[in-house]
């Protein structure tokens, strides 16, 4: 074949092909190619439905209401622990004064060692104590807290240090909790 009509061949190949490409482009609706924010909404987050959980006053551990699915469970099943993580700049001062609206902690135990730590969360909800821990990193070492209840009333929280040491003897640590 000769040479200037290879050279026309891949010439008009070329031209056919950025057209296809950038016809359309051009042709197409505006709408499409806008950036209006309001075309560009997400929709709505769906509604759920939390259940809401006041403190009983009387120290005892709030319980919640319990789904049909996990009522088939058998009562030996390990509870259920709550793990809150912080950062170690977040630093919990023991207070002697109650602010209003502030609620009181009782910290039982700080481990490095997570299987100690579960293993005395499951002691004190045995023995009714609404425990749970907390994670904390402190000088580049994870360490667990282990903390009893969130009253609102430092009476409640003084029943549950003199539980510690009645039936534990352990010394809890009062304090302060945002």
């Amino acid at each position: 074949m000769d040479e200037k009509l290879k050279q026309r061949l891949v010439g008009a190949a070329v031209l056919v092909i950025l057209m296809v490409i950038f016809i359309p482009i051009l042709v197409e609706d505006k709408g499409m190619l806008a950036t209006d924010p309001a075309s560009m909404k997400a929709p709505p987050w769906p509604e759920q439905k939390r259940p809401t959980v006041t403190p009983n006053t009387d120290g005892s551990p709030t319980k919640l209401p319990i789904p049909d699915l996990v009522k088939e469970r058998s009562e030996t099943a390990p509870p259920v622990v709550v793990k809150r993580e912080e950062r170690a700049k977040q630093k919990i001062a023991p207070s002697v004064k109650q602010k209003k609206g502030s609620s009181w902690v009782v910290q039982a135990g700080s481990f490095s060692s997570k299987k100690n730590t579960d293993q005395l969360v499951k002691k004190l909800i045995k023995k009714g104590l609404p425990a749970y821990y907390e994670s904390v990193a402190v000088k580049g070492k994870k360490l667990y807290r282990v903390r009893i209840g969130r009253d609102l009333e430092k009476k409640v929280a003084e029943k549950y240090i003199k539980q510690l040491k009645r039936d534990f003897k352990l010394t809890g640590k009062l304090q302060s909790s945002p």
